[in-house]
């Protein structure tokens, strides 16, 4: 990256480094994996995980989908913690919708457990 030896880390950086080493990503994958929208004729869905940091990114942030995907285009340190680079496609001012669509409820961790109450 182009930024590695810039000296500051901010306080951006550091909380999002900090919750990128506490996360259990992998096994958030594979609770929602079953659930995601698989590729088929339409518009190719983002990769879960991307999207999964994005929509942390806009509750942490305060973000709707235009604000999330703009900062991600603007900062640095989000780019690097939903891991895209300059001209990689960003979870789009629509795409941040279908992940919420797949279930109303706030909290990721349970969206499997409400799944397997309905």
């Amino acid at each position: 990256m182009a930024w590695n030896g810039k000296g500051k880390v901010t306080r951006r950086e550091r909380f999002l480094g900090e919750m990128d080493a506490e996360i259990p990503w992998p096994r958030l994958v594979r609770l929602i994996e079953p659930h995601y929208p698989k590729a088929g004729q339409g518009r190719q869905p983002l990769g879960l995980e991307k999207m999964l940091r994005s929509y942390f990114l806009q509750q942490w942030f305060n973000l709707s989908d235009p604000q999330a995907e703009a900062a991600i285009y603007d900062s640095e340190s989000m780019r690097r913690f939903v891991r895209v680079e300059v001209g990689d496609e960003v979870v789009g001012a629509t795409v941040g919708c279908r992940l919420r669509e797949a279930d109303a409820h706030p909290h990721p961790t349970e969206w499997t457990q409400r799944r397997e109450r309905r």
